[in-house]
C-alpha cells in the first residue's frame, strides 16, 4: 500500500495524469466490488437467516451442554476426592487411636520394669504416662507422646532413649506385647524396630518423649537425616587446617 501511495505521489509530481486516472479507476472498481460483496453477504444472510439462527442455536446449545456437563463431572470428581480424603483421615484417626492404646500399654510395662535405670518414678496407672496431645501427625508419620515424673536431677536424654529403646526392642522381639504381632518393619531390605523412641525432652519435673510406629515414611526420614549428618561430618573432616600447610 505504501508503494502504491508513493507511486501516486510521483505520478502527480511528474504530471502523469493517465497513470493517475488508472489508479482512480482501480480504486472505484475496488470500492464497487467491496459494496457488491457486502450486498451479497447481507442478501445471503437475509435469505438464510432462519437456518443461520437455528445452526447458531444448535452450536451454542451443544457447547453449553458439554460445558455444563464438564463442570458437573469436575464437581462430582472433587466431591468424590473430598469424601475419599475424609474417609482416609477417619481411618487414619481410628488407626492412630487404636495403635495408641497398644503403644501406651507397651510403654507402661517397660517403664514399670526400667524406671530405676531411666531415673523416673514408677507409674501405677496408664494415665500417669499420658500427656496432651496424645499423638500428632507429621506428614505420614504418627508420633505418640508420653510423659513421666523424674526422680530428681538432670537426665542424660540420649542414655534415657537408649535404655528405653533397648528394653522396648527386646520385648518386641520376644512378642511380649498384647495386640502387637510383629517386632520389626522392613524397609529397603533393612529391619527397623516396630516401635522407636524419639525426641526425649527434659522439662524440669518430668520428661517427655515420642514413640513412632515405624513405617516407610519414617525410615526414609531417618535415612535422609543420617545422610545429612554424614555429609556434614565429611565436610568437617576434609576441611584444611593451618598446620596442613
Amino acid at each position: 500500500m505504501k508503494k502504491i501511495l508513493d507511486d501516486i505521489q510521483n505520478s502527480w509530481n511528474d504530471k502523469r495524469y493517465g497513470r493517475l486516472v488508472l489508479y482512480a479507476l482501480l480504486m472505484v472498481m475496488m470500492f464497487a466490488l467491496a459494496c457488491i460483496g457486502v450486498y451479497l453477504v447481507i442478501l445471503l444472510i437475509a435469505r438464510y437467516i432462519d437456518l443461520i439462527m437455528i445452526t447458531t442455536a444448535v452450536v451454542l446449545g451443544i457447547y453449553f451442554y458439554f460445558h455444563e456437563r464438564k463442570e458437573k463431572l469436575l464437581t462430582e470428581r472433587e466431591e468424590i476426592e473430598r469424601r475419599e480424603l475424609l474417609r482416609q483421615q477417619q481411618l487414619a484417626s481410628e488407626l492412630a487411636e487404636s495403635n495408641y492404646q497398644l503403644v501406651e500399654r507397651a510403654i507402661f510395662v517397660v517403664i514399670q520394669e526400667m524406671h530405676e535405670s531411666l531415673r523416673i518414678k514408677q507409674p501405677n496407672f496408664l494415665s500417669e504416662v499420658a500427656t496432651t496431645p496424645r499423638y500428632y501427625q507429621r506428614g505420614n508419620i504418627t508420633i505418640y507422646r508420653f510423659s513421666a515424673l523424674k526422680e530428681g536431677g538432670n537426665i542424660n536424654l540420649e542414655a534415657f532413649r537408649t535404655i528405653l529403646q533397648g528394653r522396648l526392642t527386646q520385648k518386641l522381639n520376644a512378642m511380649e506385647f498384647t495386640g502387637i504381632n510383629q517386632s520389626v518393619h522392613i524397609y529397603d531390605g533393612v529391619a527397623y524396630p516396630l516401635l522407636q523412641v524419639i525426641e526425649p525432652q527434659d522439662l524440669g519435673i518430668n520428661i517427655n518423649w515420642g514413640i513412632v510406629w515405624t513405617n516407610d515414611s519414617f525410615c526414609e526420614e531417618q535415612n535422609m537425616k543420617l545422610l545429612a549428618r554424614q555429609q556434614v561430618s565429611t565436610r568437617t573432616v576434609s576441611r584444611p587446617r593451618d598446620r596442613d600447610f
